[in-house]
């Protein structure tokens, strides 16, 4: 059964940027590296923009309907103008978002289509700073793959949130490539036929991030570069992919269905961890119908109805461990220039991250940790 948490995620940010640096502290309690590993398609890589580089530079972007973090923060009129329903992760934003990396908590961003790491872009073009081929703490960048701006995805909010309410190290490992499919690229092993490239990259690459993390342990019993925990845990594992598996009709319902049981399935027997925390994030419903009895149809309500059939087959052995995100409520009506990513609008990458942490907060998934935070306020679903 699921449990409400009650915490106030905005009290707790007033602290956030007191957290010292942790890299040669010894901590009088353990700690544990919470570990998140991430995948999908280019909504996963994350196409919402940083900087706005001119009143001129989205639209030369072919992106004229696209908002970016730095026109949030600089635009409180047009923040106060969004629903604070919809967007209650904007009561939490602050100049920090963009301006300092979030210490406690890091992340990397990974290549599905041939398991390379890919450059963390921290400036407005790729002259004034990046990170290439690495890990780093989490903030902008982390995003879009191979443009010459900075681009960000639902890292950045989760990754703040996360740390805002855990007093353990958390750490996200992004792995994803754009226009790919779950009965090909992705393609589980239980599901029969070729294992899928992107899926078989995914899972040599994060094994080999956990041998890293085994050898350092063996050294001296810390974690020494991921703020002195003494031990790690996998935590979650986040999956946003669907557009290019769209298609109308009973048997596109079918094939995903069962893809999603076995790929969750599959990844939680390739890391032996039977009831690891899973979170389905619905892809961009551009074409979706509403039926009678409440199922969706349509080229994008199939792959939707077909994650949520595949969460009711999944709790029948692992009730209470697979959860669903909906990202319907933030396309635009009419749908505008981009509506697969969103208009690419900063705001709805930085609530879709919201809500994955509401998740992993709400159904308790970060352990018995989380920071005192008064006055309360119900993390609603």
């Amino acid at each position: 059964m699921r449990r409400l948490l009650y915490v106030s995620l905005a009290l707790v940010f007033v602290n956030l940027d007191a957290h010292s640096d942790q890299s040669n502290r010894r901590f009088p309690v353990a700690r544990t590296l919470q570990i998140h590993l991430m995948a999908g398609q280019s909504n996963m890589t994350g196409q919402a923009h940083v900087f706005q580089e001119g009143d001129d530079f989205l639209a030369l972007q072919g992106d004229p309907d696209a908002t970016s973090l730095e026109f949030l923060l600089n635009n409180p009129a047009y923040v106060a103008s969004l629903s604070p329903s919809t967007y209650p992760v904007l009561s939490l934003l602050d100049p920090s978002w963009m301006l300092t990396r979030q210490e406690d908590v890091w992340g990397i961003h990974l290549q599905a289509l041939n398991g390379t790491p890919l450059e963390v872009r921290t400036g407005p073009s790729s002259t004034l700073g990046t990170w290439t081929e690495s890990e780093n703490t989490m903030g902008i960048g982390f995003g879009g793959v191979g443009f010459i701006w900075s681009r960000f995805g639902i890292e950045l909010a989760m990754g703040r949130i996360l740390k805002a309410v855990s007093d353990q190290p958390q750490y996200i490992f992004k792995v994803d490539t754009a226009g790919t499919r779950i009965d090909t690229h992705w393609r589980p092993p239980s599901a029969g036929g070729t294992v899928g490239t992107h899926y078989v990259n995914m899972m040599t690459q994060f094994q080999a991030f956990l041998a890293s993390l085994d050898a350092d342990l063996a050294d001296d019993g810390y974690l020494n570069d991921h703020g002195d925990a003494t031990a790690y845990e996998i935590t979650s594992f986040t999956w946003w992919q669907g557009a290019n598996n769209r298609g109308d009709g009973q048997a596109n319902l079918d094939l995903y269905r069962d893809l999603q049981v076995d790929l969750v399935n599959d990844v939680r027997a390739d890391l032996g961890v039977p009831n690891l925390p899973m979170i389905l994030v619905e892809h961009a419903q551009v074409d979706r119908v509403v039926e009678l009895d409440g199922t969706l149809s349509g080229a994008d309500g199939t792959v939707s109805q077909a994650k949520k059939d595949a969460i009711d087959i999944l709790e029948l052995t692992t009730p209470g461990t697979v959860f669903f995100v909906r990202t319907n409520d933030l396309l635009s009506t009419p749908n505008l220039n981009d509506p697969f990513h969103f208009e690419k609008r900063a705001e709805n990458y930085l609530q879709v991250g919201w809500r994955v942490a509401r998740e992993l907060i709400g159904n308790e998934l970060l352990g018995t940790t989380l920071k005192p935070a008064k006055p309360p306020l119900v993390v609603k679903r």
